[in-house]
């Protein structure tokens, strides 16, 4: 997984690198194109921008009362783990387009593991159709909001000390192996 770390210029920050439990993106699933989940699927990012809230867009297949979860951790390179910084509990309405904003406080530069736990059927023991799938949620986008960060000039000039040869300028992506 190759993850871009240099701070970006916008509000908005897509999440788009997916790890285990997600099914492959359909262009047209409800109209605005979707990825199913599994029940249990993971997305990974690096904040870069400071970000004060994560928007999940979705579409549920399950009754208003099921209840699903999101799950956000740091991952902590020393311990070689993700910690768990936030969770939170949302609900679908049945066969409609949702929008869950879950408040955070994301520290910068930092790699997080966002996963999302929910309910799953199969099309063909609900519908009897040939797709044996398990799906969960139909998620259409996920992206964090914020602001630049502030001090972005400052962290990308090239630090020099008199008589030194000319540093080299940090890398502006990252790799980093899908971890379960």
């Amino acid at each position: 997984m190759i993850l871009d770390t240099q701070p970006i210029r916008d509000d908005w920050q897509p999440v788009d690198k997916f790890g285990f439990g997600w099914h492959a993106f359909e262009p047209y699933l409800f109209g605005v194109g979707a990825r199913w989940t599994s029940g249990s699927a993971k997305a990974y990012f690096y904040t870069r921008i400071e970000t004060s809230v994560l928007t999940l867009e979705f579409r549920s297949p399950f009754s208003s009362g099921t209840k699903f979860l999101v799950l956000l951790g740091a991952y902590d390179p020393a311990a070689k783990q993700f910690s768990l910084d936030y969770s939170e509990e949302f609900y679908g309405r049945r066969d409609q387009r949702g929008c869950v904003e879950i408040a955070v406080k994301l520290r910068r530069n930092t790699f997080y593991r966002l996963t999302i736990l929910s309910a799953t059927f199969s099309p063909k023991e609900s519908h009897n159709a040939p797709d044996t799938r398990r799906l969960g949620l139909a998620v259409s986008a996920i992206c964090l909001g914020g602001r630049p960060y502030e001090d972005d000039a400052k962290t990308n000039a090239p630090i020099t000390l008199v008589g030194a040869a000319p540093s080299a300028s940090s890398p502006s992506s990252y790799g980093f192996p899908i971890l379960g």
